[in-house]
């Protein structure tokens, strides 16, 4: 038997588009036909993540720390040594002024007096206020002594204070050796102590007061503080006050010191010779130190 196939010529037609398709790939898109697109979504900025910020790794070699520049020291406070006396009115009512003595010696004077009968409109000066003119500790008091009188003795350590102050006052270089006495009965031994390690101090000694002092030794008093009251006792004819400026090694003290009295102790004579001619406390000028730069 004979199996017979049928051919229609319209599908003859149907395969050969068929082949064209094949032939050409079928991927041609008519011109009649807009490109397709693909939509593009907008990201807020604030909805990208954040780049963590990268941590930052020490460096092997430490860096060096600034150093800050030291704080100059201050200048003094200094006040007047006598209440509702202006430092610059104080040349005005000298009586005695400074003329420090020959080495050796014990003569001249070796402080400045102040002294009025009248000052702006008040007579007399017993019992003035007198006031410290610089902070510090006290050193020394001295009841009713010879020549003294009543007397107080304030250390101030020139530590506290710039150099460039201290330039400017021009204060003496420590002297190499003591200096023989050449005027006074001088004892070997002395009671005042200080220390050795080369630190100095301003000591500055009121004298000739009317009372004993109003402090102790030990006491600290702040500038422009009432340590006592003008008088004339000791070696004195008139009241006024005896202001006396040393600049010497720190941390002395004077229980007591006199000279030219029987009455005197050979402590008392061997302290006064240390204070007033060896040299190792010696004399500043004082009008230097009230009209400084303070």
């Amino acid at each position: 038997m004979i199996k017979r196939t049928f051919a229609f010529p319209w599908m003859n037609t149907v395969r050969g588009l068929c082949l064209l398709c094949l032939l050409a790939g079928c991927s041609t898109v008519p011109a009649t036909m807009p490109a397709a697109t693909t939509p593009t979504e907008s990201v807020p900025a604030t909805a990208a993540p954040t780049a963590a910020a990268p941590t930052l790794q020490p460096s092997a070699t430490p860096t060096p720390t600034r150093i800050p520049s030291p704080t100059p020291n201050p200048l003094p406070v200094i006040h007047s040594p006598l209440k509702d006396v202006p430092i610059d009115q104080l040349s005005g009512i000298i009586s005695n002024p400074y003329d420090p003595p020959r080495p050796g010696m014990d003569d001249g004077h070796h402080g400045v007096d102040f002294g009025f009968y009248r000052y702006n409109g008040k007579v007399g000066m017993q019992g003035w206020p007198v006031l410290s003119a610089l902070s510090g500790t006290v050193a020394g008091v001295l009841l009713d002594r010879p020549p003294y009188g009543n007397t107080i003795i304030i250390e101030t350590p020139l530590s506290g204070f710039s150099g460039s102050w201290q330039a400017a006052l021009n204060l003496p270089a420590p002297l190499d050796q003591v200096i023989p006495s050449e005027s006074l009965t001088c004892p070997d031994a002395s009671g005042i102590t200080y220390r050795e390690d080369g630190s100095r101090s301003l000591y500055i000694l009121y004298a000739h007061l009317d009372t004993p002092p109003l402090r102790a030794i030990g006491d600290t008093v702040e500038s422009g503080e009432e340590i006592g009251a003008a008088g004339t006792t000791g070696y004195s004819v008139n009241v006024h006050l005896h202001f006396e400026v040393r600049v010497g090694p720190s941390g002395a003290q004077f229980p007591s010191m006199g000279h030219y009295e029987t009455g005197t102790t050979e402590e008392e004579r061997a302290n006064y010779c240390t204070w007033r001619i060896s040299g190792i406390f010696q004399l500043v000028d004082p009008m230097d130190i009230l009209l400084s730069e303070g």
